[in-house]
């Protein structure tokens, strides 16, 4: 078994029905994936009907856990872990959408590197687009490009799809969509802390743990998800509430590792919000050359030019702007430079690239082509 996707579950089988749906549509042999439905003592018996009644193309596993106590997320994720058999395991909410193409997605990055922990980043959809896709998925791509973005596409549009630029690349992992090998798990004991018990920072604690053994946390841009509709998702994150909640975390989190997760938090958004590169860029604040991929025969040369022109002006930025879907986009993220600013990799055909496809047209910036 390749794949073993995880999925927590509580009371939200309606949610559920179009997680399953659209992992169904996975352009990859689906003999190669198991879904584990972890459900976390739901009231009633209506997820493990849908469950059994789904006409899946792939494995899918239903397992319930009693509610007690100890019930919570970190719990059902790590049942999940015991109970999957594939090579590589994905975390997935049970109100997320993908892409046909996601699995294909992890599988690239994973043959082309060991020790990652690899994150997707999310756009929000409102109560009809969440009905169509279910009701008339031949209208998905429409409705994929049309949602709202999230918190995190502001953060790549301004750090670029380079989780280096992002200061604590551990604080943008979320749990909604987590991809790691099985064996990195076991084998370093990296499970989910079950001290949370609550709406709480558990993807951020598991993802710490990770990146301080020595893990590279890096996104993938092409794994952007969906998360349906199930109320307001801004009034939801401000709940008093989940303010709550988020004291009571960020009390746990400062005992275990010495410092405050929100302040952590705090910096990252003023940093991103009040002076990222980009604008530090156009304000010429910070010197900067745009390195212009267009000719995928040429990547050694442009990988050679990115290390030479590191060392010879760390103090300087480069922004790559690839235009031929190239594996670039993880090797960013993975090489070992000593450097003031790290390449920032903004692919064309990503709408988080604009702005510097504008820099390039109006000439803003120094530029060389490839």
């Amino acid at each position: 078994m390749k794949f073993s996707i995880i999925i927590a579950t509580y009371n939200r089988p309606n949610l559920l029905s179009g997680t399953l749906m659209y992992l169904n549509k996975q352009k990859i042999n689906l003999n190669d994936i198991e879904v584990v439905v972890i459900d976390d003592g739901s009231d009633n018996d209506d997820t493990k009907e849908l469950v059994r009644n789904f006409s899946a193309k792939f494995s899918l596993n239903y397992f319930y856990l009693e509610k007690t106590e100890a019930s919570c997320v970190s719990r059902a994720r790590n049942e999940g872990i015991k109970k999957a058999k594939g090579e590589i395991i994905i975390f997935l909410d049970d109100d997320i959408i993908v892409r046909d193409d996601f699995l294909l997605e992890i599988l690239r990055y994973q043959m082309l590197y060991d020790n990652l922990l690899i994150v997707g980043y999310r756009k929000l959809l409102n109560e009809e687009e969440t009905g169509l896709l279910q009701s008339k998925p031949e209208l998905a791509e429409q409705i994929f490009t049309n949602s709202e973005m999230g918190p995190r596409h502001t953060l790549f549009r301004e750090c670029s799809f380079n989780m280096k630029n992002t200061i604590d690349p551990w604080i943008n992992v979320y749990g909604y969509c987590i991809c790691v090998k099985r064996s990195y798990i076991i084998k370093n004991n990296l499970y989910f802390n079950s001290a949370y018990k609550t709406w709480g920072p558990e993807d951020m604690d598991l993802a710490y743990r990770f990146y301080i053994n020595g893990f590279k946390i890096v996104v993938n841009h092409k794994l952007e998800v969906y998360h349906q509709y199930h109320g307001n998702y801004h009034k939801y994150i401000m709940d008093p509430e989940k303010s709550r909640y988020a004291k009571v975390a960020d009390f746990i989190f400062k005992e275990l590792y010495g410092f405050s997760l929100a302040e952590k938090m705090a910096a990252l958004w003023k940093t991103v919000l009040m002076s990222g590169k980009l604008k530090k860029i156009e304000t010429g604040e910070i010197e900067a050359k745009i390195v212009i991929f267009q000719d995928k025969l040429r990547t050694e040369e442009v990988k050679a030019y990115v290390l030479k022109e590191l060392a010879l002006n760390p103090g300087h930025q480069l922004i790559i702007y690839d235009k031929t879907d190239s594996n670039l986009d993880l090797w960013v993220q993975i090489i070992e430079i000593e450097a003031e600013h790290y390449p920032m990799y903004f692919p064309a055909s990503n709408i988080l690239s604009r702005k510097v496809k504008e820099m390039i047209e109006a000439r803003e910036v120094q530029q060389v082509a490839f």
